[in-house]
């Protein structure tokens, strides 16, 4: 009973989603293509929803299409796939890994294009580069459950190491990590929004 009309969410509905809407499985190479769709529709279905009503929440997986994978084209990465896959069962496994370092300079290891981000596509990063700039994704949300408890709401956890990065060693405050941590992202985005707006290839810095 959460759909109404058109497929689209009751008014009276609301979701959070966590993050990771593309690389939900590990394909074979004949099925890549279908699985990169699904989570393209899902991700365009959700954003589809006043923001009021879908919030949406960054997770490594989306941000990889414009961090990791900023600069690849989806020839690039198809090619990027297949080497990797070929690298167990390369007769020289050493001299294979090497060779994909060498052609393929953007994605750090062979794991990241055969299993991690492997239903990469251009129209993945293009939805997510313009769901950056529309300000849908963020780091964080910050929320009260009934009982009164405050929570922080991230794909990932924060601890120590990341509220010391943020300069927030001591903060606990749920409201304020999670304004540090989206004022971050701005930051980032802020850097790389204009290249993304001419249609110019950068990578989002580090978070």
């Amino acid at each position: 009973d959460l759909l109404g009309d058109g497929d689209r969410l009751r008014p009276a509905v609301g979701l959070i989603s966590i993050g990771d809407h593309f690389d939900f499985k590990e394909p074979p190479e004949r099925d890549v293509a279908w699985v990169g769709a699904q989570g393209l529709r899902t991700l365009q279905w959700l954003s589809a929803h006043p923001p009021d009503q879908v919030a949406l929440l960054l997770g490594n997986h989306d941000s990889a299409r414009v961090q990791e994978l900023a600069f690849e084209t989806d020839a690039s990465f198809a090619a990027a796939r297949r080497a990797a896959a070929a690298i167990a069962t390369a007769p020289d496994r050493d001299a294979a890994v090497v060779a994909f370092h060498r052609d393929h300079p953007q994605i750090p290891t062979p794991g990241l294009a055969m299993r991690d981000f492997s239903a990469f596509s251009v129209a993945q990063r293009r939805l997510v580069q313009q769901l950056l700039m529309d300000g849908r994704f963020l780091l964080a949300l910050s929320a009260t459950l009934a009982d009164g408890t405050p929570l922080l709401l991230t794909h990932a956890g924060v601890t120590t190491r990341e509220l010391d990065m943020l300069g927030l060693a001591a903060e606990r405050d749920p409201v304020a990590i999670a304004a540090a941590l989206n004022h971050r992202l701005d930051l980032a985005l802020a850097a790389a929004a204009g290249s993304w707006q001419r249609g110019v290839a950068q990578a989002l810095d580090e978070l």
